[in-house]
């Protein structure tokens, strides 16, 4: 009798458009000297509307809570990424040096409006309102690379990378005002503005070695990522992280012929947590399961192993491979769920309902 149960009936409906164009342009500009230029550009518009029945009880005979609400969701946005790579390559064999440098926009814009009666054990309570959501940003990057040539069947890669980003999320909600007739009321709790700031500096080196059956790779980096957060309304609070990683990675691939061989590769990677996973203004979009962002995140660390065994029968049309995959992640960045037992504040005063 102490178990928590939720029964829920819904109906939705989603409308998504993506558009996507991608182009590439290649210059030989003589023998030594190459450029690439790839630039990408999506748009997408998305609708959603949603009616949602849900109830909560204690062990199935004490009514905890129930709602009815109806939430509907328009946004646009949009990305333009663009890669230019310089690539000159010298009279000695192997040795080359490249650039790339990277560019980024991106913008989106969402209008939604809710409508819910939610029954609590001690009130009944009723929400009538709109949000929007301004949010976009930009991105830079520069990948410099040099390789040298080692003996006959080895070469020697030294590189150079740093990026930044920027992000920037609006929130303003507004509840309906009987005195006004229209949704004039400004409601602090559920409006936010955040700002979010990562910056990338990585050096590393890898080293080749390739026979004819053999090839092995083993490289190691150095990353130092700053990631600052800042927080404009409806208070101001700052907040820094530094992250200092090693970065190694290796691969091998043996060929027992030209049917048969086996790979394998691990790498490390970090990833920074998103400005909607940061940013700890409360969506109540369903009263009965409200969510908020968590400006406290550090970044992802991951270790990652693939390996694989083929063989390939042509002649047959046979194929058979058996694929082994590693993953290991510090800092996972995940979702946590907490019940509240009896009513509760969070936040700068949102009510958090008991079973909710």
């Amino acid at each position: 009798d102490t178990n928590q149960f939720y029964d829920e009936i819904s109906e939705s409906e989603t409308e998504n458009y993506n558009h996507r164009f991608n182009a590439r342009l290649e210059w030989d500009i003589d023998s030594f000297n190459s450029i690439i230029i790839r630039p990408r550009l999506n748009f997408q518009t998305n609708n959603y509307d949603s009616d949602v029945g849900g109830i909560t009880y204690l062990g199935r005979e004490t009514l905890l809570n129930n709602t009815l609400n109806t939430y509907d969701d328009h946004s646009f946005g949009y990305n333009f990424n663009n890669d230019l790579l310089y690539r000159h390559s010298f009279s000695k064999r192997g040795r080359t040096f490249s650039i790339n440098v990277g560019t980024g926009l991106n913008g989106s814009e969402s209008d939604n409006s809710l409508q819910a009666i939610n029954q609590y054990s001690s009130r009944t309570d009723s929400i009538n309102q709109v949000s929007g959501t301004e949010g976009g940003g930009y991105s830079l990057s520069a990948n410099l690379v040099y390789t040298e040539p080692i003996a006959s069947n080895g070469q020697l890669s030294i590189n150079y990378r740093s990026s930044y980003s920027k992000s920037e999320s609006d929130k303003e909600t507004f509840n309906y005002s009987e005195e006004t007739n229209d949704y004039t009321d400004f409601d602090t709790l559920l409006s936010n503005k955040f700002d979010n700031d990562y910056l990338t500096n990585r050096f590393g080196a890898n080293y080749r070695y390739f026979k004819s059956k053999v090839m092995l790779m083993g490289g190691l980096a150095y990353q130092r990522a700053d990631l600052i957060s800042t927080q404009t309304f409806p208070r101001e609070a700052d907040l820094e992280h530094s992250f200092y990683n090693f970065l190694p990675s290796a691969m091998f691939r043996y060929r027992f012929s030209r049917s048969t061989n086996l790979f394998a590769f691990y790498r490390t990677s970090t990833n920074a947590p998103g400005i909607s996973q940061l940013q700890n203004v409360v969506d109540n979009s369903d009263p009965l399961n409200i969510t908020a962002g968590n400006p406290a995140l550090k970044q992802e660390y991951s270790n990652m192993l693939v390996s694989r065994y083929s063989i390939t029968n042509t002649d047959k049309s046979k194929f058979f491979f058996v694929m082994l995959y590693l993953r290991n992640t510090q800092n996972y960045i995940s979702s946590s769920s907490l019940i509240a037992t009896r009513d509760t504040i969070i936040g700068d005063g949102i009510v958090m309902n008991r079973g909710s």
